[in-house]
């Protein structure tokens, strides 16, 4: 009686078969899907941003760089303020956002692409565009953030050479 139910049960048409697997693979994207974050820059990263005035409020900030970030609702106002209280806050914005107030604010454009060097091997190399300067390169890196990281440093030390 058993085998006949577990017959019964295990019998599927191709269409429904079809369906389970689609329905799987949906669920396994919608997994890895969230499983992705933004990234955070480096507290070096964050430093140099704050000295060049990045002024979008965030989530989180650094105090040291031997400690994580931390959350708080802390106003970029208040991080940039002369009040010892807030200013040894540093703001730590998600590289996308960084990228933007770069790219909107300075005229400052980096993006990142990928170099493939074999079979399955590829490194990412960036590339910065800015009307002050000719246009500049660098870098390969094993991921796509590491190279995009290396570029918004890169691109804070010109908005240095431009507001100074």
């Amino acid at each position: 009686m058993a085998t006949e139910n577990l017959n019964v049960t295990t019998k599927f048409n191709i269409n429904q078969i079809a369906v389970i697997a689609q329905n799987e693979c949906y669920a396994i994207g919608f997994l890895k899907l969230h499983k992705m974050k933004e990234q955070l820059i480096k507290f070096e990263t964050s430093v140099l941003a704050k000295q060049k005035g990045f002024d979008i409020d965030c989530e989180l900030f650094y105090i040291t760089k031997d400690r994580p970030p931390m959350g708080y609702n802390l106003s970029a106002k208040e991080s940039l303020s002369d009040n010892p209280q807030y200013n040894k806050y540093i703001l730590v914005p998600t590289q996308s956002l960084l990228q933007k107030w770069l790219r909107e604010v300075h005229n400052i454009d980096a993006f990142v692409v990928a170099c493939y060097i074999g079979e399955d091997k590829h490194r990412y190399s960036y590339y910065i565009t800015h009307p002050t300067d000719t246009d500049s390169d660098g870098c390969e890196a094993l991921t796509y953030e590491e190279a995009l990281e290396q570029a918004l440093y890169e691109c804070l030390h010109i908005v240095s050479e431009t507001v100074a």
